[in-house]
């Protein structure tokens, strides 16, 4: 029989961001399901986590450049999140975990259940897809974009027959019942139709194509490749993306990668304005916490200049 370990455990789940709450939780006896409001606005059959991700930022940071934490929070759905946070708890809960992945490097293995499937983003972003799509659709179908629109819609009742049968033309939408799921659905296939029949849209794919084929040597040498790191972040490794080059004929045979390493500099520190009472002819004396002094690269309060 095969023999497992378990070194360090973590949890997210409803009224249960961490073990801590969920041992509580458990103590108390209480129910943590809340009511199911239907697939959509309902991820979770049995209640929504509770979750912050911000909780974590100071063990991503202390390990990551300063751009992995935005990275993660901007590109990782809910439930991916989810995972991390339980994953940076059991290590937590046992510094050596952390040590032995080191050592192990690419011998250590991290196997996720299907269950972590980012269900909620792919979701979200079909629909956004879906949209977006319908939104080109309906631009480029458009009479103002498309002149066989035109065309069929000033043309007389017989020869919109006849152009029907020989373009294949799927069925009006206004011919069907306002506010009706058919309508919705005949809308979509009509834009679709006239999108494809766009001449403007054919010539703005072919400039297109015609702009992707010309070099970037000149852009880059007139110096519009310009790298922005975020205000006040600074690291050894802090940003990086691919490329490959071109000699006019093909592109090289292997991938590069560029990296940024932003050095830190001393910002000014900063202060707000404050009022201090004291008593009628009592003497105030004051301190360096009256003055508010903060300051992004964690240097203490060395001077206060009187103005």
């Amino acid at each position: 029989m095969a023999r497992f370990g378990v070194f360090g455990w973590g949890i997210v789940a409803p009224k249960s961001p961490n073990i801590d709450a969920f041992a509580r939780n458990l103590a108390a006896g209480e129910s943590c399901l809340t009511a199911f409001d239907l697939f959509g606005p309902s991820t979770f059959l049995v209640g929504e986590p509770e979750f912050d991700f911000n909780d974590y930022r100071g063990w991503v940071d202390e390990r990551f450049p300063p751009s992995k934490f935005p990275q993660l929070e901007q590109k990782m759905g809910c439930t991916t999140l989810y995972a991390l946070g339980a994953f940076i708890q059991a290590l937590q809960q046992n510094p050596g975990i952390e040590d032995t992945l080191k050592d192990l490097g690419p011998k250590a293995q991290v196997l996720i259940g299907t269950g972590v499937g980012d269900l909620p983003t792919q979701y979200n972003l079909s629909l956004e897809l879906r949209d977006a799509q319908r939104r080109w659709n309906r631009f480029w179908a458009s009479r103002e974009r498309n002149a066989d629109r035109e065309a069929y819609e000033k043309a007389g009742d017989d020869e919109r027959v006849r152009r029907s049968e020989d373009w294949n033309i799927p069925p009006d939408p206004h011919s069907l019942p306002a506010d009706s799921f058919e309508r919705e659905s005949a809308y979509a296939d009509w834009d679709e139709f006239w999108m494809r029949r766009s001449e403007p849209l054919r010539e703005y794919l072919g400039e297109c194509q015609a702009i992707e084929s010309h070099g970037i040597e000149g852009d880059i040498d007139a110096g519009k490749l310009k790298f922005v790191p975020v205000g006040d972040a600074n690291g050894t490794g802090y940003d990086s993306f691919g490329f490959q080059v071109h000699d006019g004929t093909e592109l090289s045979a292997s991938a590069y990668t560029m990296t940024m390493d932003v050095t830190a500099v001393n910002d000014a520190p900063t202060a707000s304005s404050n009022t201090v009472t004291t008593d009628e002819d009592t003497t105030y004396t004051f301190s360096a916490t009256d003055f508010s002094f903060s300051d992004i690269d964690g240097d203490t309060l060395s001077q206060v200049k009187i103005t």
